[in-house]
Formats: structure tokens, C-alpha cells, sequence
């Protein structure tokens, strides 16, 4: 693989825009946006690098599913068969994961006609480290959101299983976005996510850029983007949908910028979500320019977060194993940011 290629990865904490970015840079003539593939943790560690082809052909198969069917339709594993062993013909094993990976995005934007891939899974700020060192001339977007916002979204993400209008949301989902929703781990996630980032701001690579700055100014904040990765902005790019909000009902046909979708936590979370968020966030909060509202937290609540955290953390866990190659090695990597 040419390492000089520009790829786009769009990372940030879960909920904080990252879609909404691959959505606009993917109505650029350059750039294709793939659905979050989930490379990283599910099917890559830095404990395993390399594989055999066997492995790699379990791998291609898992990204052309990601990359073509919808996330919460099954993909049967007869699909893309031949058009695996096409991709593998030429590659010597055993093979680097991250060029196998290289090599896959640039080969579906080029099937779909585009020059530049973009991936959106926002965990992938986790593999920084790894991403700028095997692709050098990767352009890093940071999407960051009022942590109280974000904590809201993720309140009512299971929701979407009523609000959805244009894509299916199973069940078993919308039970596990429930089950995953405390708000002390959710902030504690943010926190983890703020602060994996901060030595990586000054990367000329990478760019920090706030959601609701992208609502409310999103020709200017688009212009710098574009900038910042070298394509040209293209008005049809403004052109997003009015969807994937946790908080609004989907308005399918509308397009443009939902200027609803801030500041909501002010009268949707109580006292108690409000005060544990701004605690836990703290610093880093005030460094993205997010004020504190000082919200005294009401007893009974403050308490019944207190006593649920651990029971909630653990069917946390237990439903999201499926979802890591290495789940431990997953929340080790969230955890120990916070403690430097």
C-alpha cells in the first residue's frame, strides 16, 4: 500500500457528531464515508498485528459487511467470497492488519467512484498512536460536544427505536443503549475522550472542531475543514439530513442544520445527571469552553447513581463483550488516561 494516500478519520466521543462530519464530507466529490467499520478493537489490537489468510479473509469479509450492508442486518458468510480472494490474490501473508485495513478503504472508495476514505467510528481516537504512525498522511477530525449534551444523547439514544424513520434499530439495541446509559460512566467516557486528545491538538494533522459551532456557523466550520484535509467545499456538502437525533423525532426530506440539538440538557437532564457531569468532566469541560451551571443535585437521585453504578457497569459490560476483540484491553485503554 501507497502510506502517502490521505484517509479521514473522524473520531471523538460516542454522540458528539462524528456522523454528522462523515455525512457532510461524504456529499464531497472526493471523499467516501463508510459506516463506523469498527476495525480497531473488534477486529485489530496492537497485540495482534499481523494474520494469516485465513484470518485476513475473516476480516475482509467483516469490512465488506460493515462497509455495504446495513449494521443491524446479519450478513451471510457466502457474501463477497470472490470478491475477497480477488482482493488477497496478490498479498503475501502473513499480512499487516493495518495495511490489509489501507488497502480496503481505498479500495471501496474507488468502487464507489471517490478518491479519499473517510471513517467515522469514534472509538478510533483510542488507536491514534497507531493510526498517524502507519498512515502519515491521515487527516485526524476531532468532533467535540458539551459533555451535558452528549450525556443527554446518550440518555435517550434507545429511543431511537421509536424515533428512527429511514433505517432499522433492533431491539436488542435500543435494550442495550438502556443498559449502557449511567451517568457517571458516560461522563467519565467524555473525560477519557477529552483527555486521550489533548496531546494530540498541536498534530498538524489533527483538528479539533466543536458540534455547535458546526450547527450554528456549519458554512465557515465546512470551509475549515475542507482546508484542513486539501478538497475543495462544495455547497451540496451543507445538504444533511434532519436525523439520528436521540432528543427529535427524524423529519424525513428535511435537510439543513438542527440548531434543537443544543442545550437541551438544561431541561431534560436533572439535577443530579447535571451535577455529576460537571464534576466529573471538570476541567477539561471549562478547557472546550463548556461553563459550569453549578446545579445542587437532588438527594434522592444523587443516591440512586451512586447505588446503581457498579450493578449498571457490570451489564455494561456483559453486553458489549461481542463488540470488542478484547474488551479488557478496550476499557484499559478509555481508563488509564484518566489517571495520568
Amino acid at each position: 500500500m501507497n502510506q502517502s494516500k490521505k484517509i479521514i478519520f473522524i473520531v471523538g466521543n460516542s454522540r458528539s457528531g462524528t456522523t454528522l462530519m462523515a455525512t457532510i464530507l461524504g456529499n464531497n466529490k472526493e471523499v467516501f464515508s463508510f459506516n463506523e467499520l469498527h476495525f480497531f478493537e473488534k477486529l485489530w489490537t496492537d497485540k495482534e498485528t499481523e494474520f494469516n489468510k485465513e484470518e485476513a479473509q475473516q476480516i475482509l469479509h467483516r469490512l465488506f459487511c460493515s462497509s455495504r450492508v446495513h449494521p443491524f442486518k446479519s450478513c451471510d458468510k457466502g457474501m463477497f467470497m470472490d470478491e475477497t480472494e480477488g482482493f488477497l490474490k496478490n498479498k503475501t501473508f502473513p499480512v499487516n492488519g493495518l495495511e490489509l485495513f489501507g488497502d480496503f478503504l481505498f479500495y471501496e472508495a474507488g468502487k464507489n467512484g471517490k478518491k479519499i476514505p473517510c471513517e467515522q467510528t469514534p472509538r478510533n481516537l483510542f488507536y491514534l498512536d497507531a493510526i498517524l504512525e502507519f498512515f502519515p498522511e491521515a487527516k485526524v477530525v476531532y468532533m467535540v460536544r458539551d459533555p451535558r449534551d452528549a450525556l443527554l444523547s446518550q440518555k435517550f439514544k434507545w429511543k431511537r427505536y421509536f424515533k428512527a424513520k429511514n433505517e432499522p434499530y433492533p431491539f436488542f439495541e435500543a435494550f442495550r443503549n438502556f443498559i449502557n446509559y449511567h451517568p457517571i460512566t458516560i461522563s467519565l467516557l467524555w473525560r477519557s475522550s477529552a483527555s486521550f486528545i489533548i496531546p494530540y491538538l498541536s498534530n498538524p494533522n489533527v483538528k479539533c472542531v466543536k458540534f455547535e459551532e458546526l450547527i450554528f456557523e456549519p458554512e465557515k466550520r465546512v470551509r475549515e475543514v475542507c482546508d484542513f484535509i486539501g478538497i475543495e467545499f462544495d455547497e451540496k456538502m451543507l445538504d444533511v439530513p434532519y436525523a439520528l437525533s436521540s432528543v427529535f423525532e427524524d423529519e424525513k426530506g428535511k435537510k439543513g442544520f438542527d440548531t434543537r440539538r443544543t442545550g437541551n440538557w438544561k431541561k431534560k437532564l436533572n439535577s443530579a445527571e447535571i451535577f455529576f457531569v460537571e464534576k466529573i468532566t471538570g476541567n477539561l469541560r471549562e478547557k472546550f469552553g463548556y461553563k459550569k451551571s453549578n446545579k445542587i443535585p437532588n438527594p434522592v437521585f444523587f443516591l440512586y447513581y451512586l447505588i446503581t453504578l457498579l450493578p449498571k457497569t457490570f451489564f455494561a459490560v456483559l453486553f458489549n463483550l461481542s463488540r470488542n476483540k478484547n474488551i479488557f484491553s478496550s476499557i484499559y485503554r478509555r481508563v488509564r488516561v484518566l489517571f495520568k
